[in-house]
């Protein structure tokens, strides 16, 4: 945490979102919500993906006393994370992006519906992270659950064969 602050201190944005990790899980401080929020919105306002994203989840689910929920308010931040990803060459961030843009598409949350495209986002981020799984130990699988889940339910509403599991694809 300490390498944390004075990177952040000297503007470093991923440092910012990595001291909203360390205030929200209790690592290396005392657990603090408010202040993890303050570090993950100064990480979002200076183009940090994650901390777009993390900013986003807050505003959509809502937190007592820190912010109000507003699912609106979170597919703007979840917008700009994709503009900035869509700006870059390579993200790793690029899944995780798409999960939460296609959970507002599919439902027509701040953007237009459209469930072939969240399908297809779904799908994508599927696909991605079962790329990038082996190589993080920090992998979030509720986020892959969460892309297998949504792209299975639209799958059946839009009557979409289904798609054989990419693991025995692979074998």
């Amino acid at each position: 945490m300490r390498f944390y602050r004075k990177a952040a201190s000297l503007g470093n944005s991923y440092a910012m979102f990595r001291m909203g990790e360390c205030y929200e899980n209790g690592t290396g401080t005392d657990k603090d919500t408010e202040e993890a929020f303050q570090y993950y919105q100064k990480s979002a306002e200076t183009g940090c993906i994650p901390g777009m994203l993390k900013v986003g989840d807050y505003y959509w689910s809502g937190m007592d006393g820190i912010v109000a929920q507003s699912k609106e308010k979170a597919a703007q931040w979840y917008l700009q994370a994709l503009k900035k990803n869509d700006a870059q060459e390579e993200s790793l961030d690029e899944p995780f992006v798409y999960v939460r843009i296609a959970d507002c598409m599919k439902d027509g949350i701040g953007m237009e519906k459209n469930l072939q495209a969240a399908h297809e986002l779904y799908q994508a981020a599927v696909e991605d992270m079962m790329d990038i799984m082996p190589y993080d130990r920090m992998f979030d699988y509720s986020m892959l659950e969460r892309a297998e889940k949504g792209e299975e339910e639209l799958r059946s509403k839009l009557h979409l064969p289904k798609s054989e599991p990419v693991g025995e694809l692979i074998s």
